[in-house]
């Protein structure tokens, strides 16, 4: 779960779907977001649209984000992609059911 690569994602969808667009933050995610904990497995399962299985996984991960220049606009910015994670859905496949997602508090 890169965070530049989860949160690219909620962006994309949040400014494809949001009629208040969410400036391009990537370059600081790169360069703010880490992960702090990450407790995951791996899974298989068979979705019933394909021969084979499809690899993903299921746990929690926790991202910290290193705001040394106070930015909250930023921080502000990725709060609400972390509450729309819940609709968005998080990497492929989320039209059948894969990268369901829940913010913890």
């Amino acid at each position: 779960p890169e965070p530049y690569l989860v949160f690219q994602g909620y962006l994309r969808k949040w400014n494809k779907f949001s009629q208040i667009p969410i400036p391009d933050i990537t370059e600081k995610i790169k360069n703010s977001v880490v992960v702090y904990d990450i407790k995951i497995k791996t899974v298989r399962i068979n979705l019933g649209i394909e021969k084979t299985e499809s690899k993903g996984f299921v746990g929690t991960c926790t991202y910290y984000i290193n705001n040394t220049n106070n930015d909250e606009a930023f921080v502000k910015y990725l709060n609400a992609l972390a509450d729309f994670a819940e609709f968005a859905g998080t990497g492929r496949k989320t039209t059948y059911g894969m990268g369901l997602t829940k913010r913890l508090r």
